[in-house]
């Protein structure tokens, strides 16, 4: 609305207060409120403010406050935490919101979350149950809520224009309301398109999920309001096509009294008396739901000038178009363009083979489409008049005249797609590798070309022998489908994990807002394996049938061997999980054996296993001497374990291999003089899974330059997806612990809950774990919490060089007995 008032002290008032709100330093808060003061009294002073409209000018230190802060965002965490706060609070509200006049209450009271306004209201959103007590017993000052239901009801298109942070979230139950009538993509959600105070942005309302709702809309600015001069095309034809509007606050409310908007609903808090003045009150704090057939008189029309080369095209998701019909055959087009002609239309032409439509496509031809109404008009037609014909290169042809590999999207889609577009009217095929043909059918006025081609073009003997004219088009924007193709292609070789593309400069590291040198992993001194000295040789490996000392748990191994046993003859899973111990005691022909009697049908393992158990493969010992390696800086850095490992995991990454199968093949492929006392060549030979689950920096693999965390990330994380769905089908099955006290009880615990979460039941499992000593994490993830609701656990303590043996040879038994009972029923 327009006002002459100028109150310097109001404005200095809320200039402290919304500074006091922002999140800045406070040496910073007062260089910047006495800079504003400054710019504001300086305007007043040379009389710069000469627009009537409050918002107007308001805008301007608004955004003098944002280019002092290089147009940060001193509000961001405020806005989240309202947010956050009003999301919990509608929980409680929203089972008591029913009828509109409901929703447009709690729409309007949260129109209190408002820091431009502190003059009235000064929120506290650590308080905001308070502004919402006595819902019910609001009263709307002035109510035209029942004209608004009748409104919504008959409307095919909506905006709603919103408002702030916080606030935005009550007005969901409205939006819900609204969404009865008015289809979701014909309802559209306006917010500022950069911040502004706590006003909610456009990019704020997809973060909080709003699509669900309606279509949302940036108004292409961060002014207060909307004025001609300073919101999108976009935004101003949604604006257009609307049946009606709804907007929420004093801005909107300022702005559409100056303008004649018949169909326009105003939700405000008055907060300020001049908003008050053309409605006979100056009470503040008083709530309305305002027709703008209360205006008086009506403002003049708004400016739609912008629009008018648009006037044709198809309104912003209010009307579908069918593309198909648009799309024509050459004989059908021959005949259009003779009747387009005869009615003295202008006739566009480009041509191309359009494989993946992007930015680039979609400015030439606006582009193009622009050009040809500025030549109409010159020649006293309208922009109604000019006709846009795309010629698409057919899938023969593409592949013809780029190679065989292309098209990447099929004709169908690529015409469907083109005539999609607001700014072409008809799509044809072609099957030749040049478009003459196509132009000689269509007989163009204008005939666009991508200035890369140049003067020379091939289209310009037909174009200008038909009388027609060659328009060259620059470059709009850096893009290209080869260039995209090349980037896709980029992109899949990193997900696969591709080492060409895995490379990084790792000279540097991002620290809060300071660059710190990393350390020169490629430095790293590193020795032959074989002068390492061991503690573990191949000498030392137990044999089957090797005596060892009886378990000081024998009730517990004779109960597991059994389970074990009855699972695996009624085709359920058996489960190893397995630190790095079990294999410097000597133990790997156990497993070896019972997963070629077929009892082991899975694998989870951390990172110490492989590598003790590539160590054996390769040299038939492992197990350094830590302490002393420790000492002088050698300790992992024996080279052939890096050097192998690491370039087995990244060709896995590139196949996208987990990790056990990637060093289970290289062992097989390397063929080393000791792969027969490897589990993890044996488990590939046998076709059963070795999940590897890695921690960063825990294995003394990743101390090597040729270590790619990449790699091990992806290939660990392809072990763990398919460990867990091998999990799924557990129930009735056996998982045993052996000897990792932390990596895998953590991740048995996390895959076991993602199959019941999935809906598998995994119900009836037998767990153990069986260690030296005692440990938490395997206690509390294995044996007690996945068997709480039925199933057996078992804490199984003592060496593992007492227990294995014990529990190969209990199982033979059991396995053994089960055969002769079998054979004596028979």
């Amino acid at each position: 609305m327009k006002t002459m008032d100028r109150d310097l002290r109001s404005y200095v008032t809320i200039v402290d207060s919304f500074i006091n709100q922002a999140e800045i330093d406070r040496e910073e808060a007062k260089i910047i409120s006495s800079e504003l003061r400054k710019f504001i009294t300086l305007k007043l002073q040379n009389k710069e403010w000469v627009h009537p409209v409050i918002t107007k000018f308001c805008t301007d230190w608004y955004r003098e406050f944002y280019r002092l802060l290089d147009n940060q965002d001193p509000y961001k965490n405020i806005k989240k935490e309202s947010n956050e706060r009003a999301q919990k609070l509608l929980q409680q509200l929203q089972p008591k919101i029913k009828t509109l006049r409901e929703c447009v209450m709690l729409s309007i009271v949260g129109n209190k979350l408002d820091f431009g306004a502190s003059l009235v209201i000064n929120p506290d959103i650590t308080k905001m149950d308070e502004m919402f007590q006595d819902l019910d017993k609001q009263q709307l000052e002035m109510d035209d809520s029942e004209q608004l239901e009748s409104q919504i009801k008959s409307a095919k298109s909506m905006l709603f224009l919103t408002d702030n942070a916080g606030e935005v979230i009550f007005d969901i139950p409205l939006l819900q309301y609204i969404g009865r009538y008015i289809p979701r993509e014909r309802l559209f959600i306006g917010a500022k398109g950069a911040p502004m105070l706590n006003d909610v942005t456009a990019q704020e309302l997809k973060e909080l999920g709003f699509e669900q709702y309606g279509t949302i809309i940036s108004t292409g600015s961060n002014c207060f309001g909307l004025h001609e001069d300073d919101v999108s095309t976009d935004f101003k034809r949604v604006l257009k096509q609307a049946d009606l509007v709804i907007a929420k606050g004093q801005a909107y409310m300022e702005f559409s009294t100056e303008h004649d908007f018949r169909n326009w609903f105003n939700l405000l808090l008055v907060k300020y008396p001049i908003v008050a003045k053309p409605f006979g009150t100056l009470q503040t704090g008083r709530m309305h739901v305002i027709h703008s057939a209360r205006y008086a008189p009506y403002g003049k029309p708004y400016d739609f000038s912008a629009l008018e080369q648009e006037q044709n095209e198809t309104p912003l998701g209010m009307e579908m178009v069918d593309a198909k019909e648009k799309i024509k055959t050459r004989d059908a087009l021959k005949e259009l363009c003779r009747q387009l002609k005869q009615q003295g239309k202008i006739l566009l032409t480009t041509n191309g083979s359009f494989d993946i439509i992007h930015a680039g496509h979609v400015l030439f031809l606006e582009e193009a489409k622009r050009i040809g109404i500025e030549h109409a008009k010159k020649h006293g037609k309208k922009a109604e008049d000019v006709v846009l014909v795309v010629g698409m290169n057919s899938d023969a042809s593409v592949k013809a005249y780029k190679n065989p590999d292309r098209p990447i999207i099929p004709e169908t889609y690529r015409a469907t797609m083109l005539a999609g577009l607001a700014s072409v009217d008809y799509v044809t095929l072609f099957d030749e590798t040049a478009p003459m043909e196509f132009i000689k059918t269509v007989v163009p006025d204008l005939h666009f070309n991508a200035a890369t081609y140049g003067k020379d073009c091939i289209e310009r003997p037909a174009v200008e022998m038909l009388g027609g004219k060659v328009v060259l088009i620059g470059d709009l924007c850096d893009y290209s489908t080869t260039k995209m193709i090349s980037k896709i292609i980029e992109l899949d070789k990193k997900e696969r994990g591709d080492p060409a593309t895995l490379s990084m400069d790792e000279t540097k590291i991002r620290i809060i807002n300071e660059h710190e040198p990393l350390l020169d992993f490629s430095k790293i001194n590193r020795y032959p394996l074989q002068s390492r000295k061991n503690k573990f040789m191949k000498e030392d490996m137990l044999s089957l049938d090797q005596a060892t000392p009886p378990p000081s748990q024998p009730e517990d191994i004779e109960t597991l061997a059994q389970r074990i046993v009855e699972a695996r003859t009624s085709g359920k899973e058996i489960v190893i999980m397995m630190g790095g111990h079990p294999i410097k005691v000597g133990l790997s022909k156990f497993f070896i054996d019972m997963m070629q009697k077929g009892i082991i049908t899975l694998f989870g393992v951390n990172g110490a296993f492989t590598i003790h158990d590539f160590e054996m493969a390769m040299i038939g010992q492992t197990s350094e001497d830590v302490a002393t390696g420790i000492e002088d800086g050698t300790f992992g850095m024996a080279k052939e374990t890096g050097v192998n490992m690491n370039q087995a995991i990244k060709r896995g990454a590139v196949n996208n291999w987990g990790m056990g199968y990637s060093l289970g093949k290289w062992i097989d492929e390397m063929n080393p003089p000791h792969k027969e006392l490897s589990i993890l060549w044996h488990a590939y030979k046998l076709k059963i899974p070795v999940c590897v689950h890695v921690a960063i920096g825990t294995d003394i693999i990743h101390q090597h330059p040729s270590c790619n965390g990449a790699s091990v990330g992806k290939t660990s994380y392809l072990d763990f997806k398919l460990f867990t769905t091998r999990l799924a089908k557990v129930s009735g099955g056996v998982i045993m612990n052996v000897g990792s006290a932390v990596v895998m009880p953590e991740v048995f615990l996390k895959s076991i809950t993602m199959t019941r979460n999935l809906g598998y039941p995994t119900k009836n499992i037998t767990t153990a774990n069986l260690d030296m000593i005692r440990h938490y994490r395997p206690l509390v993830n294995v044996v007690e919490r996945p068997t709480l609701h039925g199933g057996r656990g078992l804490n199984i303590i003592d060496k593992h060089e007492k227990n294995i043996p014990a529990l190969y040879h209990a199982i033979i038994k059991y396995q053994r007995e089960k055969r002769e009972g079998s054979d004596d029923d028979a």
